[in-house]
């Protein structure tokens, strides 16, 4: 539990730092979408291979959107995503 709290007490202080900071949110957007991704794929009972194979793309590309190594997914994929699901996609702002 100490490292734990030891890691978010560096975290904390890193992100004092704009140029950190800047970096972590945008890796941090694309991590949450993969996350979402993911958790749609499986509520729908398909494994990455059916995602992907829906889409018509590799495999691999699942893999890197769902772990956040996609930078800025587009829309269109997105929308694809979606539809490979059988559902729709919303964008909304909070």
């Amino acid at each position: 539990m100490n490292t734990l709290k030891s890691f978010k007490d560096t975290l904390r202080e890193q992100v004092k730092d704009s140029g950190f900071r800047e970096v972590f949110e945008h890796y941090s957007h694309s991590y949450r979408i993969g996350e979402r991704v993911r958790l749609l794929r499986k509520s729908v009972g398909m494994t990455q291979h059916q995602l992907a194979e829906a889409m018509g793309i590799p495999q691999q590309s699942i893999s890197r959107l769902e772990r956040g190594e996609l930078e800025n997914p587009t829309l269109d994929t997105l929308e694809r995503v979606a539809s490979a699901t059988g559902k729709r996609l919303v964008v909304d702002f909070a």
